[in-house]
């Protein structure tokens, strides 16, 4: 006959998301064997990205008595994970160092991800340098502007999700998700179209005093929609450089057009925010009198 007791619990510390957690736990028997062990276990880090532990241990049978202690710490970058873990008991200590990731080449050149799989996906967003790509973790785009993400599902349909936070606000993702059904082992690729150039909001102003109507297009000297006009005439614009005409139409007939003209300071700083808009005259006068010619 042969009696064990076994007491263990295991507390947050903390509330939020990542707290970390301790746990404890003490076997006894008759015999006055024992065991005591205690761990500290957690994560850090927007994504969780930090993970950590540390652990100890007491035993004691027959008399004898040994002590455990370590810690392991891990990082997942976006382009690898990364191990460090260290041990020490009796007789003996141990050290681990470990790196796993996938490497994969394709066209647009060399693109690393610490998640691993058969089945990948290579983004391609041209200058969305940092984007995340929600659909794996810690993946971002690399300054060649591709992303990885490996262990896609395969036969199925499989949501990829860029988030633009993160980029330089010069650039903007005209498409943020997509989905793809790859077969086994494959290697797709997928396009987000980027559109790259400093933003601004402008703020038009008919010469005739009347009010530009909500959903103009405006349009670039070349007939390219860049926008709609929104709420008092309010239109954010992104690439516009030096000096130019806008085209802002709100009907087929000329005289429901006018022409801003505009000169865009290059020193301008990409970082400034949009409270304060580029005020610009659009000239319905031009337009008139080009009809009466």
């Amino acid at each position: 006959m042969d009696n064990q007791y076994l007491l263990s619990f295991s507390v947050p510390l903390g509330r939020t998301r990542y707290s970390p957690y301790l746990s404890s736990s003490i076997r006894y028997d008759g015999n006055r064997n024992y065991g005591i062990n205690n761990s500290l276990s957690g994560s850090a880090g927007d994504q969780g990205e930090l993970g950590y532990s540390l652990y100890g241990s007491r035993d004691s049978y027959g008399g004898q008595s040994s002590n455990n202690y370590g810690g392991n710490l891990r990082y997942d970058a976006a382009h690898a994970s990364y191990n460090l873990g260290a041990s020490r008991g009796e007789n003996y200590r141990q050290a681990n160092l470990g790196m796993q990731g996938t490497l994969v080449a394709h066209p647009g050149g060399l693109n690393a991800t610490a998640n691993q799989g058969e089945t990948i996906a290579v983004l391609e967003a041209t200058g969305a340098e940092g984007a995340q790509v929600l659909s794996s973790t810690n993946a971002r785009v690399a300054d060649n502007g591709y992303a990885v993400v490996a262990g896609l599902t395969p036969y199925r349909r499989n949501e990829v999700v860029q988030d633009p936070k993160g980029t330089s606000r010069d650039v903007e993702l005209e498409m943020t998700s997509q989905q793809v059904a790859p077969r086994a082992g494959a290697v797709v690729m997928l396009r987000y179209p980027t559109v790259v150039g400093r933003p601004i909001l402008l703020k038009l102003v008919r010469d005739d005093s009347e009010s530009i109507p909500l959903g103009s297009q405006v349009l670039t000297a070349t007939g390219e929609t860049l926008t709609q006009v929104g709420q008092s005439g309010r239109a954010f614009v992104r690439g516009l450089e030096g000096t130019g005409q806008l085209l802002v139409r709100w009907g087929q007939e000329k005289r429901q057009s006018c022409i801003a003209p505009y000169s865009i300071d290059a020193g301008i700083s990409s970082t400034e925010d949009y409270h304060q808009p580029l005020k610009l005259a659009c000239q319905v006068s031009v337009q008139r009198e080009a009809l009466r010619q």
